[in-house]
């Protein structure tokens, strides 16, 4: 399928784990002013298309759930993809935990970007007792799902030497059945085409006296595929300090379709973080020109009676619109343009992104899967 598609926002519908202190899901560390939408649509991303399966790990704790089986990644334009699977379900409801077991469960990728143990924080040892790994690892980042009491805890990535500073929080994940799965940019991660770098995770949940489990080490390269990804960057030219759109991606991803969008401030704000002369109501598209061709679908040449001065307008057939009023959503849906009172999809799932100036990337970011045959 030949895709085009443009951004637009519109004013209206039209120790290593910092977990034991994490604050509240969605709730920005300190010294985090940039932000991302993050969206995470219907139907999940396929486990084999995610990542490719690097590490095999035994079984070992004593949980029925959370039991690292399998860790895996790939390279898919500017992400890294990251997977692993456990035993029982990666995710459970406080309902699928044995009485004598607790929900929360912290699952971390220990990434050594420069492939040498001697520098970033060792998994030799934890907290004073060696870990028993063959081949330890020196990550320089972390990337973090956490679950308690059914529900995310702490998503992010972070410096394990400076762990209370997140680099990124709230970033994209699926859990689905056994597997966890999480889009990162690679800028985030200190990573760049043609490094090497050594992969490992670890386990640590509130069960069995907050036992950990360990994984050991592979080395891959980052590499993939940069001609199935789609970029459109635009230039500031809204004057909200937040939600002017800087950049879109798109790839495939197995039959999902992933969208990304990065803006300028934060995407998602609370009512304190909107300027006092602004209004806290935005509305993000992801407008899609299913067949490639501007003359059929909805034209963006002209909007309300105006043009729009764009040099390259589309036709679309489907539009993804992501609403965010009063600091809480409002309108998450795709529809037709032409029919737009109809959603086909509505109230999926997305996330919000915070990045850390200085760290990483400079700008909010977003990111959204949705299933292809959904998008005609």
């Amino acid at each position: 399928m030949n895709l085009h598609f443009l951004p637009h926002m519109s004013p209206h519908h039209g120790g290593l784990p910092p977990h034991r202190n994490t604050p509240a899901p969605g709730i920005p560390r300190g010294g985090l002013t940039h932000a991302a939408l993050a969206l995470g649509l219907a139907c999940g991303m396929s486990q084999a298309a995610a990542a490719v399966q690097l590490i095999t790990d035994p079984k070992e704790m004593a949980d029925s759930s959370g039991d690292i089986r399998t860790v895996g990644a790939t390279v898919r334009g500017d992400f890294l993809i990251l997977s692993l699977t456990v035993d029982g379900v990666a995710a459970p409801s406080v309902e699928q935990t044995p009485e004598s077991m607790a929900n929360r469960y912290y699952y971390h990728w220990l990434l050594d970007t420069d492939n040498n143990p001697a520098t970033g924080r060792s998994n030799a040892e934890y907290e004073g007792n060696p870990t028993g790994l063959s081949r330890p690892v020196g990550s320089e980042r972390v990337v973090m799902v956490g679950w308690r009491d059914g529900k995310p805890n702490g998503v992010e990535v972070y410096d394990p030497l400076n762990e209370d500073q997140a680099i990124l929080s709230g970033i994209p994940f699926l859990a689905s059945g056994n597997s966890v799965t999480a889009v990162v940019p690679l800028s985030a991660l200190g990573l760049a085409r043609g490094q090497t770098f050594a992969l490992s995770a670890f386990q640590e949940g509130a069960s069995d006296g907050w036992a950990v489990d360990w994984v050991e080490s592979a080395t891959l390269t980052v590499d993939g595929p940069p001609g199935s990804v789609a970029a459109v960057s635009d230039p500031a030219d809204l004057g909200d300090s937040s939600g002017d759109i800087r950049n879109i991606q798109a790839f495939s991803l197995g039959d999902q379709v992933v969208f990304w969008m990065t803006v300028q401030g934060i995407a998602a704000p609370s009512v304190v973080n909107t300027p006092e002369e602004k209004v806290n109501r935005y509305y993000y598209h992801w407008l899609l020109d299913t067949d490639n061709n501007p003359a059929t679908g909805r034209s963006n040449a002209e909007y309300e009676g105006n043009p729009t001065g764009l040099a390259r307008p589309v036709g679309s057939e489907r539009v993804l619109m992501v609403g965010w009023r009063d600091g809480k959503p409002n309108g998450v849906e795709l529809y037709d343009p032409l029919d737009e009172d109809t959603a086909l999809l509505s109230n999926f799932p997305f996330h919000r992104a915070h990045v850390r100036p200085g760290r990483g990337t400079r700008s909010g970011r977003g990111r959204g899967s949705l299933p292809g045959g959904r998008l005609g």
